[in-house]
């Protein structure tokens, strides 16, 4: 990064040796014009002209590269302190877990000794003491489970924000190589190049946001993943399973299992419940353009999205000029799914947007990525649309340590037109499904369960 804000300080000071040139070419043209040379002066006046609007230029370029170069050295200082905040989630994360199975294990190794004493026939005052320190243990695996799942949400979000702004400052320094190369091209070539990359690069960097907007607001600046929580009604591991557990897993897993032979319409659904089963917690990508081309829910929830960004962008476009990008904030799904399927695949749900824009002619062209959000878990007291089965019984699968919640995302791509002052969209045409880092939110419903098949 040290070489790179030299380089940007090298070309900015190229352009200020440029405008001396066209000071001193103005200058001689000006006594030029003086002299009664037939034709002369009138060639004299034009390349003084040329030269003045190259100085401006110039100056304008030179302005661009040192803000640019003082935003990337910004950037430098930030990956270094994301990099720095990354490795240190990472060991409070391994720290958490390791925790947490410490406790998992003294509380086995206590049941089985209670077990134990109780077939030994001890009495039930004796082993008062053993019980409590099962409870102390189980308080402790839940304290644990808590810190590991906070943790590791703040850990996607800083990986995420890493990756993000690594990319945009690569996306600089190739640009900066361009202007470099530009100087070849001699001081007209470096004019228009420095001018047009350096100011591009400028308005991106100098109005890259800190922090992701608000709910329905849009922001000038690459994309930015909403920080969105979820809840967590029954904790990982915070119960001992008994043999109503054992009896109540059968049951679900045959009717999965049978759901999957005669309901291919579930597949989505299904496989998101198996994810569940998996135990791991590891983040989960779903096809949401096929949830798009299935479900009218998801459909208007997506198409409404694209509207709110239209929006957004369009009052942006006065100020921001012919190409710039932006990032929103988080918005709830606001059409349930319809589809038995989606409803038990995402359910309600969180989408958020980025896109960029061109405007030419009066015309705006967005193409814009709508990333959807959310969590897959059950909430206490609610229950399945399809079924009626409470939520209850899958989310003690979670409870005794058999099956685990989990962040899943998708993402669509649409490019859409629209006359600059009056955003009605044209759907121009649709991208390749694009799968993002997971992460999300709580559905806030848990009708959209894979309850019963």
């Amino acid at each position: 990064m040290t070489a790179l804000t030299g380089s940007a300080a090298g070309l900015a000071d190229s352009a200020d040796a440029l405008i001396t040139h066209a000071d001193l070419w103005q200058s001689l043209g000006l006594e030029l014009g003086q002299i009664p040379i037939e034709g002369a002066a009138a060639s004299v006046e034009v390349a003084s002209a040329n030269l003045h609007h190259a100085r401006a230029g110039l100056a304008r370029a030179a302005v661009g590269l040192r803000l640019t170069a003082e935003v990337l050295q910004r950037h430098s200082v930030t990956l270094a302190d994301l990099q720095e905040r990354c490795d240190d989630a990472t060991s409070l994360l391994t720290e958490a877990r390791s925790r947490r199975d410490r406790a998992i294990d003294r509380r086995r190794s206590l049941e089985c000794h209670l077990r134990d004493c109780e077939r030994g026939g001890v009495p039930y005052a004796m082993l008062q003491p053993v019980h409590a320190a099962i409870e102390e243990q189980v308080a402790e695996e839940r304290a644990a489970s808590v810190a590991v799942e906070s943790i590791a949400a703040d850990l996607s979000k800083l990986e995420f924000d890493y990756d993000s702004l690594n990319e945009h400052t690569a996306a600089a320094v190739t640009a900066l190589a361009a202007v470099g190369a530009g100087q070849h091209g001699g001081a007209g070539g470096v004019g228009a190049s420095l001018a047009t990359s350096a100011g591009l690069l400028a308005g991106l960097f100098s109005s890259t946001p800190t922090e992701a907007p608000a709910s329905g607001e849009y922001v000038v600046g690459p994309p930015r993943r909403p920080d969105i929580p979820w809840d967590e009604d029954f904790v990982y591991g915070s119960a001992s399973p008994g043999w109503r557990d054992y009896l109540s897993a059968a049951k679900w897993k045959a009717q999965a299992e049978g759901a999957g032979l005669v309901r291919a319409d579930l597949d989505d659904g299904l496989a998101a419940y198996w994810h569940y089963w998996d135990n791991t917690g590891e983040p989960f990508a779903f096809d949401y353009e096929e949830a798009y081309a299935e479900d009218d829910g998801v459909r208007a929830t997506i198409e409404a999205e694209i509207a709110r960004a239209q929006a957004g962008a369009d009052r942006l476009i006065a100020e921001q000029g012919a190409q710039f990008s932006i990032t929103g904030g988080p918005n709830p799904s606001g059409t349930y799914p319809q589809t038995e399927n989606w409803q038990k695949a995402i359910g309600g749900h969180q989408v958020w947007s980025s896109a960029d824009i061109e405007v030419a002619n009066g015309r705006a062209t967005m193409t814009i990525t709508v990333h959807a959000e959310d969590y897959y878990n059950f909430n206490r007291g609610q229950s399945d649309i399809a079924s009626n089965a409470s939520d209850d019984e899958n989310g003690r699968f979670a409870e005794v340590g058999w099956a685990k919640g989990y962040p899943q995302s998708g993402s669509v791509t649409r490019t859409v037109s629209w006359t600059v002052g009056d955003p009605a969209p044209v759907i121009e045409s649709a991208g390749e499904e694009s799968r993002d880092r997971a992460g999300g939110t709580d559905r806030g419903f848990s009708e959209d369960r894979p309850d019963r098949w």
